[in-house]
């Protein structure tokens, strides 16, 4: 859009859009948030902690689209929410890049696997309405309530909450229920010896995994086989797709893997930051596979 956020002077605020953009129901709806004052993911001002930008691969008229807000000056609230690697504000690794070469690349743990979700546009992610609720309509409800899991008060019914995928529940207490078969496996407790668990065929499983003595959960990923491209993104909206939530801020998305992993592949292990995980499967037709294991780490 022509401005981020209210337009200074009282006028309507113009989004600018390709046919290609307009067919694109997401992309019209990141464009949208920019419009009611959600900014790009990648130009929060702790951005330096999550990607590396490469401003030499951009031109000097599209850098604005890859600086901190406040070097924009723009005055910007997170409202307590972490980075998101899943907003589908968040710009691809070749975002206005003028020579083919990655703008954006992702820090710390999981590198490869981040890279392939930021730039999605298959889903709109939790946090952006979490922040949209506390800019626009934080003080609709007269009383408060304590959500779970990161939620928030859902401003037209005050006495439940919002919550976060995949929690449902008044106050976000419960997890989301199987569709079709899952085998019983939900609620897991993870010990110091491994445990080898799995899924299969078309069906969507949601798991927690508790690590006994307040101890870390360790999840390794032996086999993923959902017969998607290799170089394809990544995306919590796709019908096939590994969602792991391991962070403990719950209302961001967790690491999402699409692409074949097993064989010459290697694994791929998620350590959470608390005693809590939790796994998503999402699996569109027969053989499909997932395969993984789990214990309790220091």
């Amino acid at each position: 859009s022509l401005e981020i956020g209210a337009n200074t002077s009282k006028v309507p605020n113009t989004i600018f859009a390709t046919d290609n953009c307009m067919n694109n129901y997401y992309v019209m709806l990141g464009l949208v948030f920019n419009a009611l004052g959600l900014s790009y993911e990648h130009n929060r001002d702790d951005r330096d902690s999550f990607v590396k930008i490469n401003n030499s691969s951009v031109k000097d008229s599209d850098q604005k689209y890859l600086t901190k807000d406040r070097d924009l000056k723009y005055t910007t609230e997170t409202f307590g929410t972490t980075y998101d690697y899943g907003s589908i504000t968040h710009g691809d690794p070749k975002f206005y890049s003028s020579n083919e070469q990655k703008t954006i690349t992702t820090l710390g743990s999981y590198i490869g696997w981040r890279d392939k979700m930021i730039g999605q546009k298959s889903i709109e992610s939790f946090n952006e309405y979490k922040l949209f609720n506390y800019l626009y309509c934080n003080r609709t409800c007269s009383t408060s309530i304590t959500c779970y899991r990161e939620g928030y008060q859902d401003p037209n019914k005050c006495g439940y909450c919002k919550c976060p995928f995949p929690f449902e529940g008044n106050i976000c207490q419960n997890m989301k229920q199987d569709v079709k078969y899952c085998a019983g496996i939900r609620d897991l407790t993870a010990t110091k010896d491994e445990v080898r668990q799995g899924f299969a065929n078309d069906a969507t499983c949601y798991v927690k995994i508790t690590a006994e003595g307040n101890k870390k959960v360790q999840i390794t990923v032996g086999l993923l086989n959902f017969r998607i491209p290799p170089n394809d993104i990544c995306s919590p909206g796709y019908h096939d797709v590994v969602e792991i939530i391991y962070s403990k801020y719950r209302s961001v998305t967790g690491l999402c893997l699409c692409a074949y992993i097993g064989g010459s592949f290697s694994n791929v292990t998620v350590i959470s930051d608390n005693h809590e995980a939790f796994i998503v499967y999402k699996g569109s037709s027969l053989g499909n596979e997932f395969t993984f294991f789990y214990k309790a780490v220091p």
